[in-house]
């Protein structure tokens, strides 16, 4: 009996684990975000499919494509920047 149950809960536990983490990942999906620590100068909007990083710094910029595949995973494209090392990856 006990050998069931116990990957019974496993299973269980890490079903809601895993839907709880991808409910989370929607607070992410817009919002106003400033990082901590090291770059905490850099500001992030996000809205929809784009996002801006700004650093209140630089005053550099970038403003991003974001693609999402589903969850808290997506893959992304610059549409537009002011920083010179990120000028050719543009599109």
């Amino acid at each position: 009996m006990k050998v069931i149950l116990v990957p019974a809960f496993l299973f269980i536990t890490s079903a809601f684990i895993f839907s709880q983490s991808d409910l989370d990942c929607q607070n992410y999906c817009n919002g106003f975000f400033q990082f901590m620590g090291k770059h905490y100068n850099t500001v992030i909007f996000r809205e929809g499919d784009y996002q801006i990083e700004y650093d209140l710094k630089t005053k550099q910029y970038v403003t991003i494509k974001l693609i999402w595949t589903g969850g808290c995973d997506y893959s992304f494209a610059y549409v537009t920047t002011n920083i010179k090392g990120l000028e050719s990856r543009i599109g």
